[in-house]
This record gives structure tokens, C-alpha cells and sequence, in this order.
């Protein structure tokens, strides 16, 4: 992970400190806990901006087929399929903060078929919180303190 993912793919405002301590964790941890952890921050995000009810069926399924995928009772292109289903959706939307956080939604559901996606997850959401906040690095820092944290506390 760590030769691919050391800089977003996304353009953001980071705390670029804070997400390779990240991403040398998660370099670390299996697919359970990346999964585990890229699903919690993705529902954060969407809870915080709000979801609309036409969105709670597939973020129940998106939520369903990863761990179906973990527990290996579905495979990789079932799990994919949903993941394209959730970016269709997100290319849709006129909102770019609701569609970035369905992007790291669609990353997160796909981190349980490859650990790469947990980060890029993470950067949507940063993305969520830079156009919530014009840019502040401030929202974003203190996203970056919580998810590192939150992974702390999954490895234990």
C-alpha cells in the first residue's frame, strides 16, 4: 500500500502528517480491520451531512455485501457490482459533498475485496470536509486525529 497510496489520488487539504501515520498502519493491519475501519468513517461522513431515505437501501447493501465479501460468501464481482452501483449513483449527484462522501461510501464497501480503497476512502472524506469548509485545513486535521484513532482503537 504504502508505494502506491503515499499521496491522495484526490486533490485535498490534509494534514499529510497525520494520514501517512495512516497509511503505515493500515500497511500493517489485515483486510478485516481496514474494512472494519474504512465502513465506520464512510457512515460517519454520510450521517453527519445526512442521508436521504432512496440512499438507505443501498448503503445497507453496500454495508451487507462487505462483510458477505469478508466472511467470503459472496465473491469479488458481486462485491464489485455494488461498488459500481454506489459510484453510478455518486456520478449523479449535483451535490459534490454528498457525492464525495458516496464516493468514500463506494471505496469503503470496496475495501473488503482490496485493503487500497480504506485510504482512498478517507481522502473522499477529507474532500467532504474541505468543500463543507472552503479549503480549512482545521475540519480536516481533526477528521485525520479521529481516524487515526479509531484505527488505534480497532487493532487492539
Amino acid at each position: 500500500m504504502k508505494k502506491t497510496l503515499e499521496k491522495s489520488k484526490i486533490k485535498i487539504v490534509d494534514d499529510i502528517q497525520i494520514r501517512q501515520e495512516i497509511v503505515d498502519l493500515l500497511e500493517i493491519q489485515d483486510i478485516v480491520i481496514a474494512s472494519k475501519w474504512a465502513i465506520n468513517n464512510a457512515i460517519r461522513t454520510l450521517e453527519t451531512i445526512g442521508i436521504e431515505k432512496d440512499l438507505e437501501a443501498l448503503i445497507s447493501r453496500g454495508i451487507a455485501c462487505n462483510q458477505l465479501c469478508i466472511n467470503q460468501q459472496i465473491n469479488v464481482h458481486e462485491l464489485r457490482q455494488i461498488g459500481f452501483d454506489i459510484h453510478r449513483y455518486a456520478k449523479h449527484e449535483k451535490n459534490a459533498i454528498k457525492q464525495s462522501a458516496l464516493r468514500a461510501f463506494g471505496h469503503a464497501v470496496s475495501t473488503a475485496h482490496m485493503k487500497n480503497h480504506a485510504i482512498v476512502a478517507s481522502d473522499y472524506i477529507i474532500k467532504v470536509l474541505n468543500l463543507s469548509h472552503d479549503n480549512n485545513i482545521e475540519p480536516a486535521a481533526k477528521e485525520r486525529q479521529v481516524q487515526l484513532q479509531e484505527l488505534l482503537n480497532l487493532q487492539e
